[in-house]
């Protein structure tokens, strides 16, 4: 009983030190390799572990921990910040054109039954091309309302279950199919869209949450990177619903089998869910937009909440001149 208050005693007096070893472990944990499911779900809240190391580093400052405490802490607040570096704003972002094409794109999600809020962003926002996920009915039929402004329409909703995809746009659309990468049950939606003199391939996805099945969401990726390394495309953009962040190891595959990069770089985190938790710090960024390097950003952010669990994105892109 003496030991145990000694401990209590000691935790009391620098909880710092005692905290710090668990917040070690939790973070290394999420640098393990993509099979082991625990990792991927620990890798997706870098942002968090940044603040949670910061804090952390003053509680040891105030508590006097040690310096070899304080030299891990100050380790571990480096390593998650190295991960949000390439969206920071330090980071150069592209310079805007006379010529962008505006992109909404969001998961509505499937039980929402109120499409008055995302009629109101598109009529704030007045985007080019829209594109959703989990699209239910009463959703496609507000967008389909809309073809007088946007007359090219790829309305494929779903009712009962997070599958529907849409997509409307003001500018002609080419070739617009519905195909499976990996499950029959699990549709991505692939498009082309004209701009300038040149064709924009857009691959529209939602897979599989890594809960769900991480294996399926992971090979889904393979797939999509095998598929344009097979049959490569000047201009490609991929955008959805990706249910994995930027800090996970699929996800990192998949931009370096692609060479695509996330619109985000340069403009900030933006993390887009859950939006039931009550600040940003505490949601995570896994709505994307991945673009070839020929294709330039000059606007990425969040944008109004909707009725869904995620914020719908606003990005601005067009095409780089050719050297």
């Amino acid at each position: 009983m003496k030991e145990r208050r000694t401990w209590i005693r000691e935790w009391l007096d620098n909880p710092v030190t005692f905290i710090t070893p668990v917040f070690a472990v939790v973070v290394l944990a999420a640098t393990l390799p993509a099979r082991f499911q625990f990792a991927d779900l620990l890798s997706h809240f870098m942002a968090q572990y940044a603040i949670g190391a910061a804090g952390l580093i003053v509680l040891g400052l105030l508590f006097k921990s040690s310096k070899q405490v304080l030299a891990l802490l100050a380790l571990l607040f480096c390593f998650a910040v190295y991960q949000l570096l390439p969206f920071l704003p330090l980071a150069s972002n592209d310079v805007a054109a006379a010529k962008t094409l505006k992109i909404l794109q969001t998961n509505v999600l499937f039980i929402n039954k109120d499409p008055a809020r995302l009629r109101a962003l598109i009529d704030a926002e007045k985007p080019d091309l829209i594109v959703t996920s989990e699209t239910p009915p009463v959703f496609a039929e507000m967008l389909a309302g809309l073809k007088s402004e946007y007359p090219y329409q790829d309305l494929h909703p779903q009712k009962g279950n997070p599958r529907g995809l849409g997509v409307i746009s003001k500018v002609k659309l080419g070739k617009a199919e519905r195909i499976h990468f990996d499950h029959k049950g699990v549709p991505s939606q692939i498009f082309t869209l004209r701009m300038g003199e040149e064709d924009i391939t857009f691959v529209s996805i939602h897979p599989f949450t890594p809960t769900e099945n991480i294996e399926r969401r992971d090979n889904e990726f393979r797939l999509i990177a095998e598929k344009f390394r097979k049959t490569p495309v000047d201009n490609l953009i991929v955008l959805g619903d990706f249910n994995a962040t930027p800090y996970c190891t699929a996800y990192k595959k998949l931009l370096r089998d692609t060479q695509l990069r996330n619109a985000r770089d340069g403009f900030g985190v933006y993390p887009s869910w859950p939006t039931f938790l009550p600040t940003p710090i505490l949601r995570i960024p896994i709505d994307h937009v991945l673009v070839s390097s020929n294709i330039g950003v000059s606007q990425f952010r969040t944008a109004a909440h909707i009725g869904s669990d995620h914020l719908p994105t606003i990005t601005d892109i067009y095409l780089k001149a050719k050297p």
